[in-house]
């Protein structure tokens, strides 16, 4: 807990300096890059053609089980014109060498300089802890200078359970940089409603680096166990750099560490690319 205290701790002065730092800059034409924020954090870019692979490996430690989790995500997009930016997602996930597929399509949109959405739909496949088909929709609303509110839904059909969960959040864009806090509400059938949160900021340094951290916390974040929420509350940290190393390639590595009652452990590392055409 010390070591998340701390982490905890550094975010929140990263986060309050670099507001103050944005507040005494020039306000930059930042309204043409929000659709270009939302995108990162599928690693992809607005125009034209883009794609991305991300590999994630995770340590599991789960009671006496110990093993690995893997989860492998491809994406495709394509740029129609300044507003709208549809994708195809596909994911393989292997757990305890356990293979589940999810295939996912979806667009980003932007409706006006004030309105962005993004929607999403997709179905899974050689289902072992995957959904059979899941919907979502986010909605942000520009509410001041730099402050958006959002709003989104998730729906998961699961072959035991349906999940539905609703997340506001509100968004603070300052210089190239943002930072976000959701709620997150998340209603299983016959086992009722868990809380959490989840806390992010994203910073572009010498439009070379881009680096995000974050941290959630709550109940059934993994929901590893078909327990009562308040008996798996638990806590994830996550935090990572996206390298430009060119115009048209960037290189993201990240890390994460999570813990949930009663003794869900998991340590993961990943890396990725992104290519714009």
């Amino acid at each position: 807990m010390k070591t998340y205290s701390r982490l905890i701790a550094g975010l929140l002065l990263l986060a309050t300096s670099q507001m103050v730092w944005a507040e005494e800059q020039p306000v930059p034409e930042w309204q043409e890059q929000v659709l270009e924020w939302q995108m990162r954090e599928k690693n992809l870019q607005a125009g034209g053609f883009s794609t991305s692979i991300y590999n994630e490996i995770g340590r599991v430690t789960i009671g006496e089980r110990n093993g690995l989790w893997r989860t492998t995500t491809a994406d495709f997009s394509y740029t129609l014109n300044q507003g709208w930016t549809p994708y195809l997602e596909a994911v393989a996930f292997r757990r305890f060498g356990e293979p589940d597929y999810t295939w996912s399509l979806g667009t980003y949109g932007k409706l006006s300089e004030a309105d962005y959405i993004q929607l999403e739909a997709g179905f899974g496949t050689n289902r072992d802890y995957i959904y059979k088909w899941q919907a979502q929709g986010e909605y942000d609303h520009k509410l001041a200078r730099n402050i958006f509110g959002a709003i989104g839904y998730r729906y998961r059909d699961y072959e035991t359970i349906k999940v539905n969960i609703i997340y506001p959040g509100l968004i603070y864009y300052f210089g190239d940089n943002y930072a976000s806090a959701y709620v997150n509400l998340a209603h299983t059938s016959e086992r009722g409603t868990a809380k959490s949160v989840t806390l992010k900021s994203s910073f572009l340094i010498r439009q070379l680096l881009h680096v995000w951290l974050g941290t959630s916390f709550g109940e059934r974040l993994y929901d590893v166990h078909t327990l009562p929420a308040s008996d798996q509350e638990g806590y994830i940290i996550f935090y990572g750099l996206d390298v430009n190393v060119t115009k048209f390639l960037n290189v993201r590595l990240g890390s994460s560490y999570g813990r949930e009652k009663p003794d869900f452990v998991i340590r993961s590392i990943d890396a990725g690319l992104a290519v714009k055409f």
